[in-house]
């Protein structure tokens, strides 16, 4: 199965940023499913402000690359 993972921010009556990936479904363990990314929309980390977000976060953004 091919789905697409769109998280986004929206400001009401103003604007919305949304990152678009294609992901795939696939059996990670025996009774687990799981995803994989397809494709990679890149992060502009020029408007990241890395203050703002956690350790955990700071990983996951290291991670995407």
């Amino acid at each position: 199965m091919v789905l697409t993972n769109e998280p986004g921010y929206y400001k009401t009556n103003e604007y919305g940023i949304r990152i678009e990936n294609i992901m795939t479904v696939k059996q990670m363990t025996e009774g687990w499913l799981g995803f994989e990314n397809l494709t990679m929309v890149p992060y502009c980390k020029e408007l990241i402000v890395k203050e703002m977000l956690s350790v955990d976060h700071l990983k996951l953004i290291d991670a995407y690359y």
